[in-house]
């Protein structure tokens, strides 16, 4: 597939999604949105596939909403902010809920509604020098469509500290609030520390490993009650019974590398 506003690379297991419109910082606009949207629905159906990283070219990862893009909405009908509106929306929710292992590479800064990416990928990791700001209310803008996200990463004690005061953060303190999973001193350290972590997920089986995902987000603010209960129960019984885990535990006592490794390794 070709896209004008996103470039995307495949290295075996893992895609690698770029912003790219680094004359303009990365800035979002419908175009981009769109594009991301058919990207993640087509990497999510590519079976080969098991991590997503995103990033972006140039100097940033991505100022927000394109200035060209912002200054329309004023002028344009209820009828089409919300049609805008919902695709903002779908692309931080595609993203969220793709099967895939997704890694957000944060350099330079983000800002406004690109911050949804960061929060809608499973993991983020920026430079220390990056800048973070939800910059919205500043403009008179409501960050409705990331807000969902940003409370699941950060709570919302620190949202509401972030979002109704638009203040502007460097990565060390995104890392210390948990807006990013780890902030380096280097691209350098983030490169080597990015290889080591993909290949610790290679270590695990595809299906454990989606299975996993889609359970610790369906389980993340429900009550213990005897219907998790239920539910837990049923998705290990499950899991033991797995091709999977024959194949897993059998390699273990066979002292041998089980399927998935040797197919990662070749």
């Amino acid at each position: 597939m070709n896209y004008k506003n996103i470039d995307i690379e495949i290295v075996a297991e893992t895609a690698h999604i770029y912003l790219n419109r680094p004359e303009i910082r990365n800035a979002l606009n419908i175009e981009l949105l769109d594009e991301m949207i058919k990207a993640l629905g087509f990497l999510n159906n590519e079976q080969a596939i098991r991590f997503i990283l995103l990033s972006g070219k140039g100097k940033m990862f991505c100022s927000g909403a394109d200035l060209g893009w912002l200054r329309g909405t004023v002028s344009h009908s209820y009828a089409g902010n919300q049609a805008e509106g919902f695709k903002l929306a779908r692309c931080f929710n595609t993203l969220y809920n793709t099967s895939k292992i997704t890694i957000c590479l944060v350099h330079g800064g983000s800002y406004g509604g690109s911050n949804g990416l960061v929060t809608a990928c499973d993991f983020a990791y920026t430079l220390n020098d990056s800048v973070f700001t939800f910059s919205e209310v500043k403009l008179g803008l409501v960050a409705a469509t990331i807000a969902p996200y940003v409370i699941r990463k950060i709570g919302h004690q620190r949202a509401s500290e972030l979002m109704l005061s638009g203040t502007v953060i460097d990565g060390k303190k995104a890392k210390n609030i948990g807006l990013v999973t780890e902030s380096f001193e280097n691209n350098e350290q983030l490169e080597k520390h990015i290889d080591i972590f993909l290949d610790e997920l290679r270590t695990a089986a595809p299906e454990a490993q989606r299975e996993m995902k889609l359970w610790l987000k369906n389980i993340a603010n429900r009550t213990i009650d005897e219907s998790l209960i239920q539910e837990s129960v049923e998705l290990i019984t499950k899991s033991r019974i797995s091709p999977e885990s024959k194949e897993g535990i059998g390699a273990f006592f066979d002292k041998r590398q089980p399927n998935w490794r040797k197919e990662a390794d070749a």
